[in-house]
C-alpha cells in the first residue's frame, strides 16, 4: 500500500475528463439517484492497494439539515460543516474538485464581488464551511 501527502501521480477519469486530486483538496463524489449533486469531501489520505485500485481518504462535509440540530437562520444558503467523520472511497468515485471557502474568506469575497460571488445567486460550485463533531 503506497500513501502519499503530495500529487496524485494520475488524474481521475470523472465522465470525459480527468479531475486531479490532491491531499487538502475538496472534492465532490457522485451520487447516482441522489437528490442533491453528489457530496463533499476533504481529501486527507490517498493511496493504491496491492492491486492498483487508487484509494482516498475523507472527511465528510454535511448539510446544516443533515446534523442533530438542523439548519438554524444563522446558516448560509450554501453552507456546509465539516466533520470528523472519515471513510474510505475508490479515487474513481470523485467527479470532480470543488472550492469550499471559511466563513470570513466567503465574507471577504462577497464584500469584493458582491452579488457575483459564484454561488451566491443558486449554484453548487463554491460552498461555506464550519465545524462539526458529529
Amino acid at each position: 500500500m503506497h500513501h502519499t501527502a503530495c500529487l496524485v501521480i494520475r488524474g481521475v477519469r470523472a465522465g470525459d475528463k480527468v479531475v486531479r486530486v490532491r491531499v487538502g483538496d475538496f472534492v465532490r463524489v457522485g451520487a447516482a439517484g441522489s437528490k442533491r449533486s453528489g457530496w463533499l469531501g476533504r481529501a486527507v489520505d490517498l493511496w493504491e492497494d496491492h492491486a492498483g485500485t487508487g484509494w482516498v481518504a475523507l472527511d465528510w462535509l454535511y448539510h446544516p439539515e443533515d446534523v442533530p440540530g438542523g439548519r438554524k437562520l444563522a446558516h448560509g444558503r450554501h453552507e456546509v460543516l465539516l466533520s470528523t467523520h472519515r471513510d474510505a472511497n475508490p479515487v474513481l468515485s470523485i467527479t470532480e474538485t470543488v472550492r469550499v471557502l471559511t466563513r470570513g474568506a466567503w465574507e471577504q469575497e462577497a464584500v469584493r464581488q458582491g452579488p457575483c460571488l459564484p454561488g451566491s445567486a443558486g449554484g453548487d460550485s463554491e460552498a461555506r464551511s464550519s465545524r462539526h463533531s458529529p
